[in-house]
């Protein structure tokens, strides 16, 4: 009787330890990197690493709705961590599980946003369209100026900021020939785009061409005498 009460305890001590490490095994795994509910996250290939489980195995699953969150295949299950891939200005959501044979255990489910990426910032360097400046009529090259690479520009040029027509796309370089009229306003705009599609507008900016003096052809009514009728045929052949 006695050997039975002093077993009582030892029992009732293994059973709480066991309790103790099964709750502990089933606690939920925490998010290391990015922590959950972290913001600002960079684009790109991602880590994503969760708590740790001894001699256990994981899944992963990962998406942009908790409630629609895809398998992710883990290049080595045994391992806390896994590469992913963010885009800008999003929330994913993921979670990861320990894996008892086939039970799943200790899953919970996290997210962190992804940084909203700054728009290109797109200056004009020729026209600078100050009221002083003289840009001759006839072949131009407009230049502007962005503040990163790897951008690829479209060209709008016209006579009216409505109708302004596409002159060029896809240049890799901020510089592009236009042909001008004399003692016109232009108008144009530069349209960049990054490799993942986010397109950057500038402002709409104005030139106006520089007047051509030529076309008075250096015609002189002095000495006309009575041949004024034949004055506009002259200035005609001598523009020419």
């Amino acid at each position: 009787m006695g050997g039975s009460s002093r077993r009582r305890p030892a029992a009732l001590a293994l059973l709480l330890l066991f309790l103790s490490a099964t709750m502990a095994l089933a606690a939920p795994l925490d998010a290391i990197y990015p922590a959950s509910g972290s913001g600002d996250v960079p684009r790109g290939r991602l880590t994503l690493i969760w708590e740790e489980y001894p001699d256990m195995t994981y899944r992963l699953r990962f998406g942009e709705s908790a409630g629609q969150m895809n398998p992710v295949t883990l290049s080595d299950s045994s391992l806390p961590m896994a590469d992913v891939v963010v885009e800008t200005s999003r929330t994913y959501y993921w979670q990861a599980c320990a894996v008892s044979g086939d039970e799943e255990i200790a899953c919970k489910v996290h997210s962190f946003s992804t940084a909203a990426i700054e728009a290109a910032q797109l200056e004009r360097v020729y026209p600078t369209g100050a009221d002083a400046e003289e840009v001759p009529f006839g072949r131009v090259t407009l230049h502007w100026r962005a503040d990163r690479e790897g951008l690829l520009f479209d060209v709008y040029l016209g006579e009216n900021a409505v109708t302004m027509e596409r002159q060029a796309q896809n240049l890799s370089l901020s510089l592009f020939d236009v042909s001008l009229e004399s003692s016109k306003k232009y108008f144009w705009q530069i349209r960049a785009r990054d490799g993942e599609g986010n397109v950057t507008i500038s402002p709409i900016w104005t030139f106006r061409t520089a007047y051509d003096d030529s076309i008075g052809g250096g015609c002189s009514l002095a000495g006309a005498g009575g041949a004024l009728f034949l004055l506009p045929l002259a200035c005609l052949l001598m523009r020419r």
